[in-house]
């Protein structure tokens, strides 16, 4: 099959000029990235060890959670620990937090699909699912929540310093 006169420069300017030049082109946006724009989350290597202490230290949350044991919850959380629960009240203290534990009516808190990212040395989000269950009395039955936690080590220990609990179905 012969290309008719009046197609051959075109075609060949195609391969000529045009495909390299948009070649470069996309090259040269692929490549240039300007200052303060991220890209993607550095990875930070961890301790393996730091992902099953913070898995550890959720699962020990939530049984002081359903055992109402405000001690030991508040032992967790950070002096500065700001916490959004699922109720839409608004943001908690630590001091809050562990008051409303005596308010607590679960029976149990099947906590899964824990997930630990480290974000730093010191510096870690986990993510989980909890399945909470009410005793009978409770207006809510049952409950099921997705959790995004903010973990820092300070003076050697984990401690929680920020949490959201986010409903779902």
């Amino acid at each position: 099959m012969q290309r008719s006169s009046s197609t051959a420069p075109a075609v060949a300017w195609l391969r000529r000029i045009a495909l390299p030049a948009a070649f470069l082109g996309g090259l040269v946006a692929i490549t240039w990235i300007p200052r303060g724009v991220a890209t993607a989350a550095p990875t930070v290597p961890g301790d393996a060890g730091d992902a099953i202490t913070l898995e550890d230290k959720v699962r020990s949350e939530w049984a002081a959670f359903v055992s109402r044991d405000a001690s030991a919850y508040r032992s967790l959380l950070a002096d500065d620990y700001v916490g959004v629960e699922v109720d839409g009240e608004g943001t908690r203290t630590r001091e809050q937090a562990a008051a409303e534990l005596g308010q607590a009516r679960a029976r149990s808190a099947e906590v899964s699909r824990v997930a630990v990212r480290m974000l730093a040395a010191d510096a870690a989000m986990v993510t989980c699912e909890v399945f909470l269950q009410f005793t009978p009395a409770n207006a809510v039955r049952a409950l099921r929540v997705y959790v995004t936690e903010i973990w820092s080590r300070r003076t050697g220990d984990w401690q929680l310093i920020h949490s959201q609990e986010t409903r779902v179905r």
